[in-house]
């Protein structure tokens, strides 16, 4: 047999034949030694790749700076946007600022003394200034009890009534100037810009104010462009509710869309540019807003389509990427040329060392040359000569090595079946907490791997005195008769280790086994604990070789199967418990439910008649009268009085315990009564809506959902203190969804989870019961400060009318 030593000698000698120049051919990865082939193909692949990594690092420096080139250029389109945008604005704003500067130059012109008569020396200043500002505005002087003075053109009206103004009214108040915006006059025209300057009289008290409306859209302004522009680019000139003020006329979706885009440059009054998503089938856009200073409500909206703003980028980053691409092509080819060039005269050799490689060492190293290549040659040869005879002494080591091998393989897979075994049994018993589940799919994975033909389990009863009573079979029976009080299996029972029988003839107790055909059996417990829950038993219609090692399998595997079984048992015993505490619930509620009808019949029907008829009779006596009318219509309202609220709180308790309108119309019906009447009357504003619900649910069904919901509500009004209550019930096939959500003062979640918490929600607690009894589900967000959703989902699959 060969020792490490010699394996090393081997080793040497197929090594140690190459020369100092063929040591870089030799390989010594992996435990032997092969000989590598240096082809004028590899070679020539070094050279490449050292070409196109100088190549590489050249491209990637010119990738970047072009990346950064492209990257200026599209910064640049941003920029020149937004200028044109900041630039448009502020021409906007200049027409703002005259008017503003005119206005205040006639006011100033202006001894207005008195609102209700003006000069004509006045009038001629007011007209100058009209003139003087263009056809584009109508200016009025509007006295401070908000009646017109003057107006230019004459006959014309101002958009809206003069004190409808918030601008004109602030400067009637502060006596500053201001500049506003106006609806337009009819629906279908964009709002107005204000200019209104307060004029004063000698005592510097206002006594009027000069307003002039300018419409952005009058052709004389010019002030946005009425198409599209060079380059395909759209200007719309938008308030901040989204309406375009004057310019390009947008797609709705694009008004609502810049809306959105713009809604955080809008409420920071700055300019920027945004990029937003196109609609379907059509490009992206690129959007620049710039507001106006002295009108913040109103910016400047410059929209364009990307595809051409970014053209001349684009175009530059492709003939980037052709140039690149035609450079390294050309480097690569005239590198592969160079290469060939240069390794041809090596190709012979190569050849050589590829035979020595492929083992093929009969054959000599015919090249005669007298430079390195020749020398290189002589030294082959000698190696060849060397190796070949190392090789002829290392086959004979090899194969008796390779018997060696194999034996211990074969030992190592036996072992590796076993293992496998038992991980896929584990794996089988560990799927299912169903005990018949368990133990059937248990027995088809053991006799699919030890080849067995029989098996079954043998579950022992328990008597409730600790003793072992009458067995359970699960799984086929074996022959016509049971197992015996004496027999294999309840001997593994009993004493708790492995049973075997190699030959059932020879063995007393395996005289059923005998019977049924069955030469060699097994018969192992069922280990749980320090209990034996069973046996498992399997048999062989031929004699088997039970191993030691098989044995110790067939215990491991029993006490994974134990193990499993009485996990499954638990289960089931923890699953019957909740059942009957889930019908003591039900059969509670149901209780409840049907004295809360009772209850509110009764009140109904009796009490509520009898407080009626008693309000008939005192109107009654109010009508007959006495001599003390007066002390006795007094007397008798305040009777009626009393009635009327006792009939009232009776009501309300009826309400309560099970309102009527939930039996005579619904769920819907009575929880919005139900809300209106807790919310409502504290001022909550409450939003009620209802989809899918047109046919009533099931009675029960419908009273359990209203008591959820009514808890809901009732904590909304006790703890809440919110401002509106939403409220929505959806029912979309077999699926039903409520939310109740407030804006009030909220809570941590969480506290509702600790049973110790003394401050732990208990309505909540309850709606989730009484849900979670239904099949359905509950979720609470809430945060403090941040008010609380309450969500239900809820499958009605199984309830039909009529049977709940």
């Amino acid at each position: 047999m060969p020792d490490d030593r010699d394996r090393r000698l081997g080793h040497g000698l197929r090594c140690r034949g190459a020369s100092h120049l063929f040591q870089p051919l030799v390989d010594r990865r992996g435990g032997g030694c092969r000989v590598r082939t240096l082809t004028s193909k590899s070679l020539a692949r070094r050279i490449v790749i050292s070409v196109m990594l100088g190549l590489s690092l050249i491209l990637t420096i010119f990738g970047l700076v072009s990346s950064w080139t492209v990257d200026q250029m599209v910064q640049s389109v941003y920029r020149e946007r937004l200028l044109l945008a900041k630039t448009i604005a502020e021409h906007v704003d200049d027409i703002l600022l005259y008017s503003r500067g005119e206005l205040t130059r006639t006011a100033q012109l202006l001894a207005l003394d008195s609102t209700d008569q003006i000069s004509a020396d006045q009038k001629e200043i007011l007209l100058r200034a009209s003139h003087d500002m263009g056809t584009f505005a109508t200016i009025a002087l509007v006295g401070s009890n908000g009646n017109v003075i003057w107006i230019d053109p004459p006959g014309a009206s101002m958009a809206v009534g003069m004190l409808d103004s918030p601008a004109l009214t602030t400067a009637l108040k502060t006596g500053a100037t201001q500049i506003g915006e106006l609806p337009g006059p009819t629906a279908g025209t964009g709002p107005l810009a204000s200019v209104n300057v307060p004029v004063v009289d000698g005592t510097g008290r206002v006594s009027a104010v000069l307003s002039a409306e300018i419409n952005p859209r009058d052709r004389t302004l010019s002030l946005i462009p009425a198409s599209k522009v060079e380059e395909a680019a759209s200007m719309a000139l938008m308030n901040t509710d989204g309406r375009v003020v004057a310019g390009t006329p947008l797609d709705p979706r694009d008004v609502h869309a810049h809306r959105l885009l713009l809604s955080n440059l809008m409420s920071t009054i700055r300019p920027g540019v945004v990029i937003h998503s196109a609609w379907a089938n059509t490009p992206g856009h690129l959007v620049a807003y710039a507001p106006v200073p002295s009108l913040p409500t109103w910016g400047v909206v410059i929209e364009q389509s990307r595809d051409v703003a970014f053209a001349a980028s684009q175009d530059f980053q492709r003939y980037l990427l052709l140039a690149g691409v035609v450079a390294l092509v050309t480097a690569i080819s005239l590198a592969w040329l160079d290469a060939r060039r240069v390794t041809r005269p090596l190709q012979t050799l190569a050849a050589v060392a590829e035979r020595f490689a492929a083992g093929q060492l009969d054959e000599k190293v015919r090249i005669e040359r007298a430079d390195e290549v020749g020398v290189l040659a002589h030294a082959f040869e000698t190696m060849r000569q060397q190796l070949k005879r190392s090789l002829d002494e290392i086959e004979s080591y090899n194969r008796e090595l390779a018997a060696r091998v194999e034996l211990r393989t074969r030992e190592v897979e036996n072992r590796n079946r076993q293992l496998a075994a038992t991980n896929a049994i584990a794996a089988t018993v560990s799927s299912s907490l169903e005990t018949n589940a368990i133990l059937v799919h248990a027995l088809e994975r053991v006799l699919d791997v030890t080849g067995l033909e029989y098996g079954n389990f043998l579950l022992a009863r328990s008597t409730g005195n600790g003793a072992m009573g009458e067995l359970d079979r699960i799984g086929p029976p074996l022959g016509n008769r049971q197992c015996e009080n004496d027999c294999l299996c309840t001997k593994a029972m009993r004493e708790a280790i492995p049973v075997l029988a190699r030959d059932v003839r020879s063995e007393a107790r395996a005289t059923v086994c005998h019977e049924a055909g069955l030469k060699s059996v097994v018969a192992v417990p069922l280990h749980a604990h320090e209990h034996v829950l069973g046996v498992l038993f399997l048999g062989s219609s031929t004699e088997r070789s039970f191993e030691q090692r098989d044995l110790d399998a067939l215990s491991a595997i029993g006490q994974q199967i134990g193990m499993a079984l009485a996990n499954a048992r638990l289960f089931e015993e923890v699953q019957a418990r909740e059942q009957a505490r889930v019908r003591l619930i039900e059969q509670i509620i149901a209780a409840q439910e049907g004295e809360r009808q009772r209850i509110a019949r009764d009140l109904h029907d009796s009490t509520g008649q009898s407080l009626s008829a008693i309000i008939m009779g005192l109107e009654a006596m109010e009508e007959i009268g006495t001599s003390d009318e007066a002390r006795l219509t007094q007397r008798v309202e305040r009777t009626k009085e009393l009635a009327r609220n006792a009939l009232t709180d009776l009501r309300e308790l009826v309400f309560d315990l099970r309102p009527i309108a939930l039996d005579d119309l619904g769920l819907v019906p009575a929880l919005r009564a139900h809300a209106d009447r807790h919310l409502g009357e504290r001022g909550v504003l409450v939003s009620f809506e209802s989809r899918g619900l047109k046919e009533r649910l099931p009675s029960r069904l419908e009273t359990s959902l209203f008591r959820v919901l009514q808890e809901a509500v009732n904590n909304v009004a006790k703890h809440a203190y919110a401002r509106s209550v939403s409220i929505r019930l959806l029912r979309v096939d077999k699926e039903f969804t409520a939310v109740v959500e407030d804006d009030g003062v909220g809570f941590d979640p969480t506290t509702v989870h600790r049973p110790t918490h003394p401050e732990r929600g208990l309505g909540l607690l309850g709606i989730r019961e009484r849900i979670e009894m239904l099949g359905g589900s509950v979720q609470v967000e809430s945060a403090p400060g941040a008010g609380t959703k309450v969500s239900i989902h809820l499958s009605l699959s199984g309830f039909e009318r009529g049977t709940l």
